[in-house]
C-alpha cells in the first residue's frame, strides 16, 4: 500500500509538525506558497529529512486565473523553492485543491511537474491521472468524521486502503488548521497507527 503525507500551504507550525513526522520516522511532503509565514531557513531544514513541493506564489485559486497567470504562479513558485533547497521540485499541490480541464492543460504544456494533488478526499485506491491525485483523510474536524471522530475515521479509512488491490492513503494536513482545532494530540495518535501499521 502507498502512504502518503501531505501538509499544504506553509505555515511556520509545520517545524512542529515535522516534529511529529520525525518522532515516527515518517516522511512528509510540504507543499508551499512563496508568499506566506513560513522562513527560507526553515524551509531548508524541512527539506533536509522530507520533500517540498510547490503551492502557487500568492495561493490563489487557479481556476479563477489567465493561463499566463496560472503558468506565472507556478513557475515562479518553483524557481523560488528550488532557489532555497538546490533541488528540482517535480510536485504540486493546487490552493484549495481547486483545478479544472484548463489548468491540468496548462501545467501540462508550461510547468514541468509530475504529481499534482487536490482536495478529493476518502480515496482509498490509486489514481493514475498524476496530475489530479486524490487525498483520503484530511486532519480537520469535518461533518463525515463527527461520528466516529478524527482519530477512528483515519483508522478506518487507512485499514479500507490495506485492503484494496492497490491501497492509498493519502493523510492531508495544514499545521494551521491543526493548530486552529487544538488536534495535534488526534495527528499523534494517527501517525502513531501509521508507523505502527507499515509494511
Amino acid at each position: 500500500m502507498e502512504t502518503i503525507i501531505t501538509i499544504d500551504d506553509g505555515h511556520f507550525l509545520d517545524l512542529k509538525v515535522k516534529s511529529y513526522l520525525d518522532r515516527y520516522n515518517l516522511k512528509g511532503l510540504f507543499f508551499i506558497p512563496t508568499n506566506h509565514i513560513i522562513e527560507r531557513g526553515d524551509i531548508r531544514k524541512i527539506s533536509v529529512d522530507h520533500e517540498i513541493g510547490g503551492h502557487t506564489t500568492n495561493h490563489k485559486v487557479l481556476t479563477k486565473l489567465l493561463d499566463q497567470q496560472i503558468e506565472r504562479e507556478v513557475t515562479l513558485n518553483l524557481e523560488y523553492l528550488e532557489g532555497i533547497i538546490g533541488k528540482k521540485i517535480t510536485k504540486f499541490a493546487y490552493p484549495k485543491g481547486w483545478y479544472d480541464e484548463r489548468v491540468v492543460d496548462v501545467i501540462k504544456k508550461k510547468c514541468d511537474l509530475k504529481e499534482c494533488y487536490t482536495m478529493k478526499l476518502g480515496i482509498t485506491n490509486k489514481c493514475y491521472n498524476k496530475l489530479s491525485l486524490p487525498r483520503t483523510f484530511h486532519v480537520r474536524p469535518r461533518e463525515e468524521y463527527k461520528e466516529d471522530g478524527l482519530v477512528l475515521s483515519a483508522k478506518k479509512l487507512y485499514k479500507h486502503a490495506r485492503e484494496q488491490r492497490e491501497g492509498y492513503f493519502n493523510l492531508c494536513l495544514h499545521s494551521w488548521e491543526v493548530e486552529k482545532y487544538d488536534t495535534w494530540d488526534e495527528l499523534d495518535q494517527i501517525l502513531k497507527f501509521i508507523k505502527e501499521n507499515e509494511n
